[in-house]
């Protein structure tokens, strides 16, 4: 029976000795990621999110700063795990980085790492989708988008710093980035109608309002044809003749007084074009 109580640990005991354990591990986990061996690093990196404590955000944090691009996305995806906001938004400019760097595989992994790191790294993930060009990578970056920009669960904060991003990129004068942040913008649209309305319609730059009447009339709906009327009255000809023209697309019947309007008095002979050939399309 002596040796049967030997070998037994009093339950208080087994405890201290389970936590010191975790304890060890831990210390050992943060040990591995400042090693500077990416091999140590990267499953310290998973080890660590296991059983988390104070110090684990600050080293994981801490080793994304490492040269290693797969110390960095499993670092990346460990933050993820954790839920810290403010962690997450610095492993995203890591990410966004990383994504628009000159390797690709680096590039596609890292723009799926955005995606998965939720909405505070939504602003960083629509800029990249504003300025990558090469097919897989804005076919990854759209992915990204659609899982992160759910119109039920966004954050209001995240997706107006997502639309600033969006908004001040279509300003931009190089045709290839324009290009890229179009193809971004018509791709949103669906999802971010009504920040469109709101913010897009009202940008200070006219080229910008321009482009975001003409994404919209992808979106046959009332708030949209509400809106793209009123935009008959901008203070910019080519703003009021892409209105024109994208009501004629959506074809809604409750904007025929206003393009009525447009048609007969407006100064501009494009524009009251424009207004009679949407008045020819309406139903």
């Amino acid at each position: 029976m002596g040796k049967w109580r030997s070998s037994c640990v009093p339950f208080g005991l087994a405890a201290l000795l389970a936590a010191a354990t975790a304890c060890s591990s831990s210390e050992r986990s943060i040990a591995d990621l400042s090693s500077g061996q990416p091999a140590r690093q990267i499953r310290a990196a998973a080890r660590l999110v296991k059983s988390p404590d104070a110090k684990t955000i600050p080293a994981l944090t801490a080793a994304m700063r490492s040269e290693d691009a797969d110390v960095r996305a499993a670092c990346s995806r460990a933050i993820a795990q954790t839920g810290d906001r403010g962690a997450i938004e610095r492993a995203a400019t890591v990410m966004a980085q990383d994504a628009m760097g000159p390797v690709p595989d680096v590039a596609i992994r890292a723009v799926n790492i955005l995606g998965e790191l939720g909405q505070p790294a939504l602003p960083e993930l629509m800029t990249v989708a504003t300025v990558v060009t090469e097919e897989p990578l804005r076919k990854a970056s759209e992915s990204g988008l659609d899982r992160l920009l759910v119109p039920e669960e966004v954050s209001p904060t995240d997706r107006d710093r997502a639309m600033e991003v969006l908004l001040a990129a279509l300003e931009e004068t190089d045709r290839t980035l324009y290009d890229a942040s179009f193809a971004t913008l018509r791709f949103v649209t669906p999802l971010m109608t009504e920040s469109l309305i709101e913010h897009g319609l009202s940008y200070p730059n006219p080229f910008v309002r321009k482009a975001v009447a003409i994404a919209l009339s992808s979106q046959a709906t009332v708030p949209v044809a509400k809106a793209l009327a009123a935009s008959l009255n901008d203070p910019d000809s080519d703003v009021r003749t892409a209105a024109a023209e994208a009501l004629g697309v959506i074809r809604n019947p409750g904007a025929k007084e206003y393009l009525q309007r447009a048609a007969e008095t407006d100064i501009d002979l494009g524009v009251r074009r424009a207004a009679q050939s949407a008045l020819d399309a309406l139903p």
